[in-house]
This record gives C-alpha cells, sequence and structure tokens, in this order.
C-alpha cells in the first residue's frame, strides 16, 4: 500500500486548522499523522520500511504506537491535540 502522505507533502489537516507547519516540532507532527492514520485506517496494516527510509521508519512507528486504540478515540485524541497546538502556536 502506498504512503498516502509523500515526503514533504503537507499534513491534509494541518492547512486546514490554520496551523504553523514550520513551527511544529517532529514529535507533534508524528503524533499528529500516528492519530490521523490510526483515525482513518485504523491498526497499521503495512510493513515497516526499510533501514535506508528514516522518515517512512519514523511514521510507520508512530502509527505503531497507535495499535489496539480504536478509530473513534484515534479521531478525538487528534481533535484534542489540534485543539491544544492551536493554543500553543496560534496567537
Amino acid at each position: 500500500m502506498p504512503n498516502p502522505l509523500p515526503l514533504g507533502a503537507p499534513h491534509p489537516c494541518l492547512s486546514k486548522s490554520q496551523l504553523p507547519q514550520s513551527e511544529l516540532a517532529t514529535d507533534e507532527k508524528l503524533n499528529l499523522l500516528g492519530l490521523y492514520k490510526q483515525a482513518k485506517m485504523g491498526d497499521v496494516n503495512v510493513p515497516r520500511p526499510g533501514a535506508f527510509d528514516i522518515k517512512g521508519r519514523a511514521k510507520h512507528d508512530t502509527w505503531v504506537k497507535q495499535k489496539g486504540k480504536s478509530q473513534e478515540d484515534a479521531m478525538k485524541e487528534y481533535v484534542e491535540l489540534v485543539q491544544a497546538l492551536k493554543e500553543k502556536y496560534v496567537k
């Protein structure tokens, strides 16, 4: 299954939420991505990328951390995280 978010592509929900992507820390972006994928697709269903695909492995690993969480719970956590990041970054 191809990666739905190509490297360097803006996260679809970040642009809609008005979050400044350039200011977000890497772990914040990864947490958003993991929750987003869990909410949209459920538990991980693709193999871990190879050793030379560092970004792909980081994305995969953050999704694996959400394994077992219901899609509804992941969506709620995603919305809560977006709200918290808005309070932190959007003035």
